[in-house]
């Protein structure tokens, strides 16, 4: 059986403070001579996918914004309309103005800084983003990032599922997107795409370390949680899900030289 490969970036395949993927390096380049796809699954922008696709020379659908937007390459999903550089997107998510409005809206209920009102200066202290990164982090379609500086969450949380919206809570964000919005959904939807490529039903395998990733991991035939920077694991209730020991991209390597000496996946 043919495998694809769904990761989470920042805290998993990139390291969570330098954001490099050393660790990981090796199985990627493994994986793309198997012809294992490595679908990127993330909360960053189209952008700063496709920036990091051509440095790790990987081609492949990927999904962004927490579940926005699922992008194909060029002339793989020709039902789709075109978007950007020729990929076909294919939207899921809530408008990110509409977004931004309700995030202001409620500043009462939830005192909260959009990642959106932040300058480029004030993304780097806070990301450790190099300043070119920035702009690409902060233009938003489909999912608003923001930071808390007090409030009641709880209300918000209340006030946020009346209006058709939800929250995820990532690494250093909390995400305002659509109630339906996830990362789960691009797994289910990307699978589907391979399988009428292939014309069988590939095994999913997903890869995360945050809350907001817990969504693919549930819709993943095969469920890794990788460590955070402290060491702990996320709270994730899926007793199958394995958790490995090792953090970010070493966790992440460490998962997949496991998975390929079981015969799990192909590389």
């Amino acid at each position: 059986m043919r495998s694809v490969l769904f990761t989470d970036l920042d805290g998993t395949l990139l390291d969570h403070h330098t954001y490099r993927h050393d660790a990981a390096s090796g199985w990627l380049k493994r994986l793309q001579a198997a012809g294992v796809p490595v679908v990127i699954n993330t909360s960053k922008t189209f952008h700063e996918v496709r920036a990091l696709q051509e440095a790790l020379e990987i081609s492949a659908p990927f999904g962004v914004e927490n579940g926005g937007a699922i992008y194909y390459p060029p002339g793989t999903a020709s039902h789709l309309p075109d978007s950007q550089e020729g990929w076909s997107c294919e939207v899921l998510g809530a408008d990110a103005d509409t977004l931004l409005a309700f995030l202001e809206a409620n500043q009462s209920t939830l005192q909260n800084t959009p990642l959106s009102t932040l300058s480029d200066r004030e993304i780097v202290q806070k990301t450790g983003l190099r300043p070119e990164q920035a702009a690409s982090a902060k233009t938003r379609h489909y999912s608003q990032p923001f930071l808390i500086q007090g409030g009641d969450l709880l209300r918000f949380k209340e006030r946020a599922a009346q209006a058709g919206l939800g929250l995820l809570q990532g690494g250093r964000f909390w995400h305002l997107v659509a109630a339906h919005q996830n990362k789960g959904e691009v797994l289910r939807r990307v699978t589907a795409h391979y399988t009428r490529r292939w014309g069988e039903a590939p095994k999913s395998i997903a890869l995360g370390d945050s809350a907001n990733d817990f969504a693919m991991l549930d819709a993943a035939d095969i469920a890794v949680l990788v460590a955070r920077p402290d060491g702990g694991h996320a709270p994730y209730e899926r007793a199958a899900c394995r958790r490995m020991e090792g953090i970010g991209p070493v966790g992440w390597a460490e998962a997949i030289e496991q998975l390929a000496k079981e015969g799990a996946i192909d590389a």
